[in-house]
């Protein structure tokens, strides 16, 4: 640039704090879901030039239940939040005998209506199995990280980490919770905020 030269200044507006805004905000309380299941972020990318080997499968869960409950509720102004969630998988295809059947977690966080889209980091959640021969039932932990993303009317939730322990320890864990309830999430505008959401639509994958 010409030392006589003036760089052009940029020029810059805030949008108006209008009502779509507001339901925004809203939308993004399901970020507590992580369980809080609550920027995105992409599934790790592929290695390149096949330098990673292929992964087993331990576990393929395509269709479950979820549902997550908050006290007290979110609300447009940040307050300290205890929430839980479950998730429930009925039909999971496995390479061994243990299916899993349950995931759950738990915990205290602050949260608003306006904070909840985005990445929560270190998140515990408990996986129980049970074998499928013996009826006998174990659990594992995985920490994982949370997304939280809008998708038109509805929220999708992504966890993804390690089992840090217990069974299938050291394998990869994802798990996928879609809500699609767009009335309930309008409750985080109400004076009693946003206290649970349900028929959440769920999958879970585990591999090494």
């Amino acid at each position: 640039m010409h030392p006589n030269t003036t760089a052009p200044r940029r020029l810059t507006s805030r949008p108006p704090r209008t009502a779509g805004r507001i339901v925004g905000a809203a939308l993004a309380t399901a970020a507590l879901l992580a369980p809080v299941t609550a920027a995105s972020a992409a599934p790790p990318a592929p290695a390149a030039h096949g330098a990673a080997t292929a992964q087993a499968l331990l576990a393929s869960c395509p269709l479950g239940t979820a549902v997550a409950n908050y006290d007290p509720g979110v609300t447009l102004l940040p307050a300290d939040v205890q929430f839980d969630s479950r998730a429930e998988y009925t039909s999971c295809a496995t390479s061994t005998d243990w299916k899993p059947f349950t995931v759950e977690s738990s915990g205290t966080s602050e949260r608003s209506c306006a904070t909840l889209l985005g990445t929560i980091t270190g998140v515990r959640q408990t996986i129980t199995w049970r074998n499928a021969l013996t009826g006998q039932i174990t659990t594992s932990e995985a920490t994982v990280d949370v997304t939280t993303t809008q998708v038109t009317s509805a929220l999708l939730v992504t966890a993804q980490g390690t089992i840090t322990s217990g069974h299938a320890t050291g394998a990869d864990y994802t798990q996928q919770v879609t809500y699609a309830d767009l009335t309930a999430l309008l409750s985080c505008l109400t004076p009693d905020g946003l206290t649970s959401l349900g028929n959440g639509i769920t999958s879970l994958t585990i591999s090494n």
